[in-house]
């Protein structure tokens, strides 16, 4: 969030000088929109993992690049990439590559070699402006994912906290989703798509997950909206980091997305905050 400095003079002659750091009008309404929702129980109310956002520039102590060069129908680029007015934008661009044909490009990063938890409550609070083929998302995986196989216990759990996939068309449509057991051919997985009337609202909504060796629950602006027993698929209890991305899978439109600065094709992300798991069985 943004804060700007307001300095007052008591005169002329004045010594002193009295600053004030003030939010604007939207950064306030943002704030008290973010605050609305309180942390499921079970969780610590300070954050081991706490990114605002409010640099000049991506913060590499904490964010790596993840995966540059092709990926699907785009390239993966750091420049997608930017931190401006309290927030991260994402986005999806095209260019004329050497080849000279179009070129498409966007970005991902994530914490993997900066932190990584087990269990907890994990959140975002993001929006995004919908283009066809454009998959915005923000999840949570581990290093060792799929290795072994057969035992996602230990190799940990892909955990889709909010995506919007590159094969919907529909701008209203999102899912959750979770995946374990490698990407071939022991690969299992459980989604939930649903559609939001406000998905395209231009305002922040908030999207969670509370991971716990019970289960999984995931909220919207903190309300249930999905939950998976630990009867139902594998609980992780390995150490994991987020990722934020935007990638290009199918569906891209045939004259691309724009060139960088004019391109609509943003995914918009406020914070990301990660609260620890507090119960009696929870990893130390």
């Amino acid at each position: 969030m943004k804060w700007t400095k307001w300095c007052t003079f008591p005169g002329l002659i004045a010594i002193a000088v009295a600053c004030v750091w003030v939010m604007s009008g939207a950064d306030v309404a943002a704030a008290q929109e973010g605050a609305k929702a309180a942390l499921p129980p079970g969780f610590g109310t300070t954050p081991v993992f706490d990114e605002e956002f409010n640099g000049a520039t991506l913060d590499t102590a904490k964010w790596d690049y993840r995966d540059l060069g092709p990926r699907g129908l785009a390239m993966q680029t750091k420049s997608a990439v930017s931190v401006a007015n309290g927030h991260l934008t994402i986005t999806t661009s095209s260019t004329t590559g050497p080849d000279g044909k179009l070129r498409i490009e966007s970005g991902m990063i994530s914490t993997e070699r900066s932190f990584l938890h087990t269990y907890g409550y994990w959140e975002a609070r993001l929006k995004y402006h919908f283009n066809r083929g454009m998959q915005p998302s923000f999840w949570i995986q581990s290093p060792t994912y799929g290795n072994p196989v057969d035992d996602a216990r230990k190799a940990g759990v892909e955990m889709d906290v909010f995506e919007h996939t590159s094969g919907t068309i529909d701008p209203l449509t999102y899912d959750h989703a979770m995946h374990w057991d490698g990407y071939g051919s022991a690969h299992k997985w459980k989604d939930h798509y649903a559609q939001r009337s406000d998905l395209q609202d231009g305002k922040y909504h908030t999207w969670g997950l509370a991971w716990t060796p019970a289960g999984y629950t995931f909220y919207i602006d903190g309300r249930v909206d999905w939950t998976l027993s630990a009867a139902e698929i594998p609980v992780s209890q390995a150490p994991e980091y987020v990722i934020l991305s935007t990638e290009v899978r199918k569906n891209a439109p045939a004259g691309g997305y724009g060139k960088p600065g004019v391109s609509t094709a943003t995914f918009d992300v406020d914070y990301v905050r990660v609260y620890p798991y507090e119960g009696k069985d929870a990893v130390k």
